[in-house]
């Protein structure tokens, strides 16, 4: 909105051990010309992406005052976004103050995250690139030595690799052998151009992230402002097909090579216009001036105008303020900073209004403050509801940081309070030195929350203790043989600096966890004997848990496909789950735990998936969005039901809403349609039912809504900045003044009363916790007194005391099951209602019950001193997947 430059960008993602992942992403930045004082300058190029396109991780580039001055590196993100690292801050280091949050040392060409993770640059684009002097990543690595490799191909006359931006092979954890005794992932193929071109991206791990890219050369360049400057020819990118002929498809500008146009896969499309804009000192850009959207092909296209302040921007530097209108009427608007300081270009307020330059329905405003290094951050959000009406509310949120960007407090005011914050929370982080020089800087050590009456402390975290009863007990990072991807010479058992948590400390609980050295959690407990280990196996190359164990007892065993899909899971009693992908590597079949197979098949023109189950299926049809719009249902003897859903523009959203949705109905039947309306919050307005049965009505006022039905019956519902309801006001059924439900929370967003005024007595419903452990202690009902309650230090419940004194008492095995119910009267249980439940083996009819295991097998109770001395037993049988197939009453004998 700042800029007005057009981001387009596909993502590839490339995966390492523990989730961990980074995203390589096809982007494209409109922004590709720009002229000043100093002539026309061409910003874009074409690397063998094609023009104005970048296919990468991140890079850095160089820049210089003069020939042998560095002023300042840049770093790019996969998304084409640029950050001045210009900003030395000690000797062989440097970073940003455009809060991005990334050091690069130039030294060891290694880029950085506050994370610990790190890029090392090792690609160098030769002089005889388009981008001479730009590094690309070859390694990306975590901080538990979880590698990605990246290959690039050699410049242009160069021999040798790594000389260019265009990548040749990604090896990621999941990477097969190939040619060569060469680990690869993707591979990527290029045509002989002058600059080779991609004309291939292929998955050598059966995923189906197959791509194809198809470029039109020779296409005439030059300059869009008045007059033209010629630039000779370039290459455009006209299309990246998947494997399954859906295509991303791209149109440009006559000669000036900037994006005009984007047909999707399934069909919708963007489109843009653009202009040139000259700024005070005759800096002129090009900007988008129109939106465009054709939500499916031969649907109608949809406008959204920009309107920007160009009277101020005339002289100014920056833009001041950009409107967009929708085109269901209302509008979105955007204030920038303009004063010639850090401040420049942030957003300083924006606004969403009804439609016409009405006044608005929303405020947002923006403070901001910069942190110890220079690094601008919001540092207070002040929301406005119906600004400058009588019913104007207003709610606050401050934050805080640090020189890295973690939030250190956060204070939230509720609505018509902005001098006395509902909550404040805090929190801390790592700041030992073992982690900060390996540029571990983001780790939550410590977070609570209070307010004028409590003070919680929320989680505390403790990282990287793995030997000792400190760590609670054992041998807590254990060693992986054969791990590939992986630097284990560095990242062994003898390293720990590695940002782990190995004990997380909660309100009433303390959990341990343990690591192999490639980060997976292999093993976590609470020291009360409730255990879960995790087994990687080599065929994964020890990336995902295959084994599951509970307490060394219950064993699930889950299965992937090659690139880490899911593809099995058993269950301790054997009872099977599978999943099967087609070429594309979409799901194919199903099968679930009781043997049922679920197919699916799909079309692309139009875009349909069908599941088929026992002969039944449900087709879904999607428009050119990727959006729901027909739901059929039928068998072998055609479709039996359709729901219909239709989409309509909405302020709150850039691809629209729901606009309605049909009743189900059959083929050639009359639709009967719920349909919806929204203001420009995105806020439902109004519900007309089907068939012309009414409407319900949503109105808004501050933090207040009101539903009123087709009946004209009325609700109103008050929320606090929390999101908590706080009131409900309905209509008195006697008449007479309205009558209110007040609601009141704890710092934890805990219900702790629950007030109803009526005809002069108030009902008041209560709920305490536990100071310590902060589980609920007490209910108080008027209908029934008081109920206490009591815990087990796992948290179990232990005891229940209503208002007589009447108890119930409750044990449990190892596995945290409920074994025994006990119920007291006067002190004395009441040993006639005193149950008890067997699990996994049933001890009174071992014959009677099938895959039992982790299961509920029998129920007991009565026995001597009970009405006619009978024993009770109820007991269960079940299938492999679970379903109970018997389930018997026995009585025992009669005592005499």
């Amino acid at each position: 909105m700042l800029s007005g430059n057009l981001n387009f960008t596909l993502p590839i993602v490339a995966q390492a051990r523990g989730g961990w992942s980074k995203t390589f992403a096809l982007s494209y930045n409109s922004q590709v010309w720009r002229k000043d004082s100093g002539g026309t300058w061409l910003m874009g190029a074409d690397v063998g992406y094609g023009f104005g396109w970048r296919l990468m991780a991140g890079a850095i580039t160089p820049y210089y005052s003069n020939a042998w001055t560095l002023s300042k590196y840049v770093y790019t993100d996969a998304t084409g976004a640029e950050y001045d690292l210009d900003d030395q801050f000690q000797t062989g280091f440097w970073r940003s103050r455009q809060s991005d949050y990334v050091v690069y040392e130039p030294s060891t060409r290694k880029l950085y995250f506050r994370d610990g993770s790190f890029f090392v640059m090792g690609s160098l684009a030769a002089s005889t690139e388009p981008d001479a002097g730009t590094r690309y990543p070859t390694l990306i690595q975590d901080t538990n030595g979880n590698q990605i490799r990246v290959r690039y191909h050699p410049g242009k006359w160069v021999a040798l690799e790594n000389t260019s931006a265009r990548i040749k092979e990604i090896e990621d954890v999941r990477a097969q052998q190939g040619f060569g005794g060469v680990w690869r992932s993707y591979t990527f193929t290029y045509n002989a151009d002058p600059t080779p071109h991609l004309t291939q991206i292929q998955s050598t791990i059966s995923s189906g992230e197959n791509y194809t890219f198809a470029y039109s050369g020779g296409q005439t360049l030059q300059s869009p402002f008045s007059p033209p400057d010629p630039y000779g020819t370039t290459t455009l990118l006209n299309s990246v097909t998947s494997q399954t002929g859906l295509a991303h498809a791209f149109l440009y500008t006559a000669a000036t090579g900037e994006l005009t146009r984007v047909t999707l896969p399934f069909g919708g499309q963007l489109r843009w216009d653009y202009r040139s804009f000259t700024f005070g000192g005759n800096r002129t850009i090009r900007e988008v001036q129109t939106r465009y959207l054709r939500p499916s092909a031969g649907a109608s296209e949809l406008t959204y105008p920009f309107v920007r302040s160009d009277g101020d921007d005339a002289v100014a530097q920056s833009r001041t303020w950009t409107v967009i209108d929708d085109p269901s009427g209302p509008q979105a608007v955007w204030y920038f900073h303009t004063t010639l300081d850090w401040r420049r270009g942030l957003l300083s307020l924006s606004e969403k209004r009804p439609a016409g330059w009405a006044p608005g329905l929303q405020f947002l405003s923006y403070g901001w403050t910069q942190n110890s290094h220079q690094n601008p951050y919001i540092s207070s959000l002040v929301t406005t509801l119906h600004p400058g009406t009588p019913q104007q509310k207003q709610s606050k949120i401050e934050q805080d940081e640090d020189g890295h960007g973690n939030v250190t407090l956060t204070k939230v005011y509720d609505w018509g309070n902005l001098s006395t914050p509902m909550r404040t929370y805090y929190y801390e982080y790592i700041y030992d030195t073992n982690y900060t020089w390996r540029q571990i800087r983001n780790r939550l050590t410590r977070a609570g929350v209070y307010n004028g009456a409590q003070n919680i402390v929320l989680v505390e975290n403790f990282y990287d203790c793995y030997l000792g009863v400190s760590c609670g007990g054992g041998d807590l990072l254990k060693h992986v043989s054969g791990l590939r991807q992986h630097d284990t010479q560095r990242f062994g058992t003898g390293f720990i600096y590695r940002g782990n948590v190995t004990k997380t400390v909660t309100p009433g609980r303390t959990v341990y966890t343990g690591y192999d050295i490639g980060g997976n959690a292999i093993r976590r407990w609470d020291g009360l004997g409730h255990e879960v280990t995790a087994t990687t196996e080599a065929y994964t190359n020890h990336s995902v848990p295959s084994r599951l164990t509970a307490n060394g007892a219950y064993e699930d065993t889950v299965g992937y496909t090659s690139w880490l899909a899911f593809a099995s899971h058993q269950t301790p009693n054997l009872a099977t789950r599978q999943m099967s992908y087609d070429f594309f590597g979409r799901p194919a079949t199903a099968t679930g735990y009781d043997g049922a197979t679920t197919t699916f098949s799909y079309t692309t023109s139009p875009p349909t998936q069908t599941a088929t189950l026992a002969g039944r299926w449900t087709k879904t049809t999607l428009d050119g969005l990727g959006r729901t719009v027909k739901v059929e249902r039928g068998d072998g003897g055609g479709t039996k039901s359709i729901v219909d859903t239709e989409y309509a523009a909405c302020a709150c959203s850039p691809v629209g809403k729901v606009k309605r949705v049909s009743q189900p109905y059959a083929p050639g039947g009359p639709v009967y349609w719920t349909t919806y309306t929204y203001d420009a919050l995105g806020r439902t307005m109004s519900v007309a039912l089907p068939g012309g049965d009414g409407t319900t009505t949503m109105s808004y006022v501050g933090n207040e809504t009101t539903a009123t039905d087709p009946a004209g019956k009325w609700k109103r519902q008050v929320t606090d900045a929390a999101g908590n309801l706080v009131k409900v006001v309905e209509p008195n059924p006697a008449g007479g003044a309205n009558v209110e439900t007040n609601y009141s929370y704890d710092v934890l967003d805990r219900l702790t009363q629950v007030s109803m005024p009526r005809s002069g007595v108030t009902q008041v419903r209560t709920f305490s916790f536990n100071s310590t452990t902060q589980r609920l202690q007490s209910v108080a009902n008027p209908e029934s007194g008081t109920t206490s309650y009591t815990y087990n230090t796992d948290g179990t419940v232990a005891s229940k005391t209503d208002a007589k004194g009447q108890q119930v008492q409750y044990s449990y095995d190892g596995h945290q099951r409920l074994v025994q119910v006990r119920r007291y009267a006067g002190g004395s249980e009441r040993l006639c209602e005193r149950v008890d439940f067997s699990y996994d083996t049933n001890p009174y009819d071992g014959g009677h019950t099938a895959h039992g295991w982790g299961r509920r097998t029998a129920a007991k109770w009565g026995g001597a001193g009970c009405v006619g001395g009978i024993t009770w037993y109820e007991m269960y049988s079940y299938t492999q997947s679970g379903r109970m197939t018997k389930r018997r009453l026995r009585l025992g004998f009669r005592l005499a």
